[in-house]
């Protein structure tokens, strides 16, 4: 995630986690990201997101929401490569240009 940071700093992208766990995990979750490296910033899941999310039968399932708060119809599950990101993320430019 650091590396498709870098790779769109030169743009307004911003990275989040969706904590849908136990809310008691969430120090499991911190360190979990420690060990990894990631440095994102995470969203609790509320009620009213809730719905949009049970279909989401994977884990990591990538959205992208553009400046307004409007999903843009590109996104993904299951682990990606910088380089598969980086398509997802160009595709997804592309659509709100």
């Amino acid at each position: 995630m650091a590396s498709l940071k870098e790779e769109f700093s030169d743009k307004s992208f911003s990275i989040y986690g969706l904590f849908a766990d136990d809310i008691r995990n969430i120090e499991q979750a911190q360190e979990f990201k420690e060990d990894a490296g990631l440095e994102v910033t995470d969203l609790l899941i509320s009620e009213s997101i809730l719905p949009a999310i049970q279909r989401i039968g994977f884990v990591p399932y990538i959205y992208f929401v553009d400046n307004v708060g409007e999903v843009i119809p590109v996104d993904a599950v299951g682990a990606k490569t910088l380089e598969e990101l980086v398509e997802l993320v160009n595709e997804a430019f592309e659509l709100i240009e």
